[in-house]
């Protein structure tokens, strides 16, 4: 075993420097993220205004229609009137003299009412193409809406992904370290300055792994011993002999945790692992 101090002195410059790698990548991702933002929300809000006039365009078009629409109801309300009071002025059949339809409309003047009320028919029927039309177009901005939040979503989590990358190497070199340093000084008490040196850098393993989850939403997780092996989520780093056929394409260890997103499940890092094998005679 190395002396105490070779031991502290190697934990304190190695913190230092994955503390610096921390700092460094977290203000050139925010830069660079910054920089894409603002450039995919000015092409956004271009479209969104484009569309929106177009919307309210319509709208006004819909209006004047509907306003047509109500002022020709009323011509033909009033005409309507006019016809009942004609029919009301007609002479009754009990007075001969006046039996004569002299100021009786022409019968030829009443086919023209269905032909209007078609024409009307015809307007309302086009009114309500209108307005389902323009429903659609409200069902489509709010798609459209909801389509760029998820652009913007995944836009972020792309450009995020080399960084949150870099950052779960930082976390498997301090998790490589704590291990290393944790087998050696075994024989430390938990009291000793060795002991907090060791608590100090689990901290930092830990403060990483809070990061990532609270502002990136990625969950650390670390398959248990005996846990099948899954291709997607673990990354093989060597064989072991497995026991029995019942023991053989399980996890025998895990090395280092994986990361995945907590909403959606997708693995982002795969945890490493060792894995039992049937008829191996030694791991890889």
């Amino acid at each position: 075993m190395t002396p105490w101090g070779s031991k502290r002195k190697d934990l304190e410059e190695q913190l230092e420097l994955l503390i610096e790698e921390v700092k460094a990548l977290k203000a050139k991702d925010a830069e660079q993220k910054e920089e894409e933002i603002a450039r995919r929300l000015a092409g956004q809000a271009e479209m969104l205004a484009a569309r929106e006039a177009e919307l309210e365009r319509k709208t006004e078009l819909l209006c004047r229609k509907e306003k047509e629409l109500e002022e020709k109801e009323a011509a033909w309300k009033a005409r309507e009137e006019g016809w009942e009071r004609r029919e009301g002025e007609r002479p009754s059949a009990s007075a001969p003299e006046e039996a004569a339809p002299v100021a009786c409309p022409p019968p030829a003047a009443r086919p023209e009412e269905p032909a209007g009320l078609g024409c009307l028919q015809e307007e309302l029927a086009q009114i309500k193409a209108a307005l389902g039309d323009m429903s659609h177009k409200d069902g489509l901005i709010r798609e459209l809406h909801e389509e760029l939040r998820r652009n913007n979503r995944d836009m972020l989590a792309e450009q995020a992904k080399p960084f949150l990358k870099n950052i779960i190497k930082i976390h498997e070199r301090v998790t490589k370290t704590y291990a290393h340093f944790r087998k050696e000084g075994e024989a430390e008490t938990a009291d000793s300055l060795f002991g907090q040196l060791l608590r100090s850098v689990e901290s930092n393993m830990l403060m990483i792994q809070d990061m990532l989850e609270d502002e990136y939403d990625l969950v650390c997780f670390m398959p248990a011993p005996g846990t099948p092996y899954a291709p997607k989520e673990h990354q093989v780093l060597r064989t072991v002999p497995a026991s029995g056929p019942s023991q053989a394409g399980s996890v025998a260890e895990c090395l280092y945790g994986g990361f995945k997103e907590a909403a959606t499940g997708r693995v982002l890092k795969q945890a490493v692992v060792t894995v039992y094998k049937a008829g191996e005679a030694a791991g890889k």
